[in-house]
């Protein structure tokens, strides 16, 4: 039974990395341009950390599947939260459709996306991939399986801010508007780290108060 088990984490393992992140492999592999954007890519660092964040943990993971202690409920429980976020991001992409790209991007076309998911909460692509992550930690269970989530997380906050900062410049007062309305992780940054806040989008501009 236990044979059976690793077997089926093993095989799930594959299933969910290939569902949440193979079509963006593919894409990379026949070299397909994304649309023109206004101003180039940046956050190139967040896209290749997390690449390699999520290659480590899988194959920890799998690691422990084929070579280590025999996994537990723990190992049930991080493939449920994988496929989570699997969900969740397979959703996201959908709703977000051309306005994607993995590097921060402003494209021509772009506009606000406040629909389905991106409703409820910003950055679910995000939240999605660190659903993944942690799921992959919890079958590992190894301290370093947690630091390299650790670090992911720390990346989510970096490349939000950088993010809302870009598409605040961008798209003005509907981004803007949008931000003060849909919660994120990343509100829990300072606000002296988002000079893109509502709060001061909507303050007047300095100068003496008109007269009455």
């Amino acid at each position: 039974m236990t044979i059976v088990f690793r077997l089926v984490i093993l095989a799930l393992l594959v299933l969910l990395a290939l569902l949440g992140h193979g079509h963006q492999l593919v894409r990379r592999l026949k070299g397909e341009a994304a649309a023109a954007g206004v101003g180039g890519r940046t956050g190139h660092a967040s896209v290749y950390l997390w690449f390699l964040c999520y290659g480590a943990l899988f194959v920890l993971a799998a690691g422990r599947m084929l070579l280590g202690a025999a996994p537990g409920v723990l190992a049930a429980v991080g493939m449920l939260l994988m496929a989570a976020g699997v969900a969740l991001r397979r959703l996201a992409l959908a709703q977000i459709g051309e306005c994607f790209d993995e590097f921060i991007l402003v494209k021509k076309d772009h506009r606000v996306v406040d629909r389905g998911v991106y409703r409820l909460c910003r950055h679910p692509l995000h939240k999605g991939l660190l659903l993944e992550l942690t799921g992959m930690a919890l079958v590992n269970a190894q301290l370093i399986a947690w630091v390299l989530v650790g670090l992911a997380a720390a990346l989510f906050f970096v490349r939000g801010v950088a993010e809302e900062r870009t598409l605040a410049a961008a798209l003005g007062a509907p981004y803007r508007e949008y931000l003060a309305r849909v919660p994120s992780l990343v509100d829990l940054v300072p606000r002296a780290w988002r000079p893109y806040a509502p709060e001061r989008a909507a303050a007047p501009p300095d100068g003496p108060e008109p007269r009455p």
